[in-house]
């Protein structure tokens, strides 16, 4: 059985790492296959493609 436990609309097992900050605040990094892509990206990939 595998568990996907889901934080905030992320998926945790997409995290790289993540840190609890002395204020409360919780920092934390995608895994590169899970990070956004930017217009500029998919804009380059568009005309890769066309």
């Amino acid at each position: 059985m595998v568990s996907i436990y889901i934080w905030y609309g992320i998926i945790l097992s997409d995290v790289k790492w993540a840190t609890l900050e002395p204020n409360g605040q919780l920092g934390f990094e995608l895994k590169h296959e899970a990070q956004p892509v930017t217009k500029k990206e998919f804009e380059d990939f568009k005309h890769t493609i066309v």
